[in-house]
């Protein structure tokens, strides 16, 4: 699963510290249907302005859909301009998690 797998990035990269979710997300993700792919473009935007994207929640989001072309483009765009290293980290989690799904 793709949580277990940020999980374990989020707790052994020196970064992934600065991704790390607080519990005013965790109750936001909680109000969010998690289907709904619209609401993720008005979360990450209020995610900007509070501070660090809260990789481990977007995730726990991408997990019931998984991105896919100019979609997965754009994503890959947010997150790495959050922070180039965590953001790499992160494309390569996810694509080879959409790999691996596509087999």
């Amino acid at each position: 699963m793709v949580t277990k797998k940020v999980d374990h990035f989020l707790v052994s990269h020196p970064l992934g510290m600065h991704a790390r979710v607080c519990s005013r997300w965790i109750k936001k993700i909680q109000t969010l249907r998690l289907a709904d792919w619209d609401c993720l473009e008005e979360w990450v935007w209020i995610a900007y302005q509070d501070g660090p994207i809260p990789a481990d929640s977007l995730f726990k989001l991408l997990e019931t859909r998984i991105p896919c072309g100019a979609e997965f483009d754009l994503l890959m765009d947010e997150l790495c301009s959050y922070n180039k290293d965590v953001g790499k980290e992160l494309a390569f989690i996810i694509s080879q998690d959409a790999f691996e799904r596509s087999e």
